[in-house]
């Protein structure tokens, strides 16, 4: 897989959407980005999942 290739499944849960995040994108004013409960900053991917169970991911 090459580095901008989409994967089809992250931790088993299947990806709905995938971005790739560069200098064109500017996140908003008052969006924040969690993992784990922690605030994440920046990131280079950001992926929406679904989990087996049909829950959020």
């Amino acid at each position: 897989m090459t580095d901008d290739a989409v994967p089809p499944l992250i931790d088993s849960a299947r990806v709905l959407h995938y971005a790739i995040v560069d200098a064109a994108v500017r996140p908003a004013p008052k969006g924040k980005i969690f993992a784990n409960g922690d605030e994440a900053g920046a990131v280079p991917r950001l992926a929406i999942v679904r989990n087996h169970d049909g829950g959020g991911g």
